[in-house]
């Protein structure tokens, strides 16, 4: 019985973990800036991306490994949230180079394959988490979605301000896991 009370408190202390992190990711996402986006068919111009926390890591620690990723795929993943224009649209240019057409990723070890994942608005979305672990996928304060180790979940009208670049934390490591590029 006791170790019951245990698990349920540690899964209980890992929800309010990701809560507290999804409303902190949320509450930096207030700057979204408008890019170019003629390279993705008829996308709109507004690239929504939750902002580069790599600066500012508080408490939190990177335990991710990202030896895999390409020098590319570690540079997109750090979004240029108070960056100038030009920075902001070669990290946008960056981002639509790297993307794989796809409607499934897996954010093992909380770093997305692919890195950046190309997905139409209009169709459903499949998180896949092949660890051992289970993880939580966070968008935003209102977005957040328990994916359990081994399995997968779909995921839904998260894309709520249209075509454009979204990025998405997992678990309580700082910065962005992983980047959608929303087409219509």
């Amino acid at each position: 019985m006791e170790n019951s009370i245990g698990k349920n408190l540690i899964i209980v202390v890992l929800i309010v973990i990701a809560v507290i992190l999804g409303f902190l990711i949320f509450q930096r996402v207030g700057d979204q800036t408008t890019v170019d986006t003629s390279d993705v068919s008829n996308t709109s111009s507004e690239e929504n991306v939750a902002n580069d926390q790599s600066q500012e890591t508080g408490d939190f620690v990177d335990t991710r490994d990202l030896s895999s990723l390409s020098s590319d795929e570690k540079a997109v993943l750090k979004v240029p949230s108070n960056g100038t224009d030009e920075e902001r649209q070669g990290h946008f240019n960056l981002a639509v180079s790297l993307a794989k057409d796809t409607s499934s990723v897996d954010i093992a070890g909380c770093v997305g394959d692919p890195v950046v994942a190309r997905v139409s608005s209009s169709n459903q979305l499949f998180v896949t988490n092949s660890d051992s672990l289970e993880h939580t996928i966070i968008f935003d304060q209102d977005n957040s979605f328990i994916v359990p180790a081994g399995g997968q979940v779909s995921i839904e009208s998260v894309f709520s301000k249209g075509a454009g670049l979204y990025g998405y934390g997992c678990n309580n490591n700082p910065g962005v896991t992983g980047l959608f590029l929303v087409t219509e």
